[in-house]
């Protein structure tokens, strides 16, 4: 980071009372922001601020070669957050040389070590979500996980409506459960159409149907049954249905 770019970020700290605050604190910054909080980390005149980085994608390039080495963090230490996939900020360039003088200031990135890695291959991955970052970022802070059981589904997603009945259905877990139909009054309930049932000519129009089906007619006939003239449109198949004997008549 440039020096003269440091130089003019760090006069308001004053003003933000950081001379005041009972001791050091965890710096959290993202790309140049990120670049301050290292450079502050390792500056004479402000390392003693800090205790912890977390830094999302920092942007810093050492002056000189390991000055980084010269970080000493009193607190857990320091978080990297990173996509390795991102074009502006190079994963290997970092690693290579600022996040190798880091790490020889922490003890490393494993057992006993204070810097700890979170790093992604792909934005796209859920790893990098805006709230898989910050929960990241919450629990190495603090040591306590945010969302202890965000990755288990406790209550499943409920939602009621009507429906063009009036009747209540009720939608969870992609299942549908509709309430039972109310019973009918004799007060309100409409009269059912019935097709009508003759007594008997249920044989002659069987027979009138074999021969419509045996000369070709039927599929033309009820095609026109099915369009806007209904049975008047089927003709000699209408007739011919009209005398079918009813395999369920009503009462009476």
């Amino acid at each position: 980071m440039s020096r003269s770019l440091f130089a003019c970020l760090t006069p308001p700290l004053p003003e933000l009372g950081v001379g005041k605050w009972p001791g050091a604190v965890a710096f959290v910054g993202s790309d140049w922001g990120g670049g301050v909080c290292l450079a502050m980390a390792h500056a004479k005149k402000h390392r003693h601020r800090v205790a912890d980085l977390a830094l999302l994608m920092p942007s810093f390039r050492e002056k000189e070669k390991g000055e980084l080495a010269r970080v000493r963090l009193g607190g857990k230490g320091a978080l990297i957050l990173w996509a390795k996939d991102d074009q502006f900020h190079s994963w290997a360039s970092f690693k290579a040389q600022p996040l190798a003088s880091l790490s020889k200031a922490l003890g490393g990135a494993g057992a006993g070590g204070k810097l700890t890695e979170y790093v992604v291959d792909r934005k796209a991955d859920a790893k990098w979500k805006p709230e898989s970052k910050e929960r990241a970022i919450v629990h190495f802070l603090t040591g306590s996980d945010p969302l202890p059981s965000t990755q288990r589904v406790t209550n499943r997603p409920v939602s009621e409506a009507k429906g063009t009945d009036g009747r209540a259905a009720t939608q969870s877990c992609n299942v549908v459960f509709l309430a039972p139909a109310a019973p009918a009054s004799p007060a309100n309930s409409a009269p059912q159409a019935r097709l009508p049932c003759p007594a008997g000519g249920g044989a002659s129009g069987v027979e009138a149907l074999k021969k419509l089906r045996a000369g070709g007619e039927l599929a033309g006939l009820l095609r026109g049954m099915a369009g806007a003239g209904g049975a008047a449109a089927g003709g000699a198949a209408g007739r011919a249905l009209s005398r079918l004997p009813c395999l369920a008549p009503g009462p009476g």
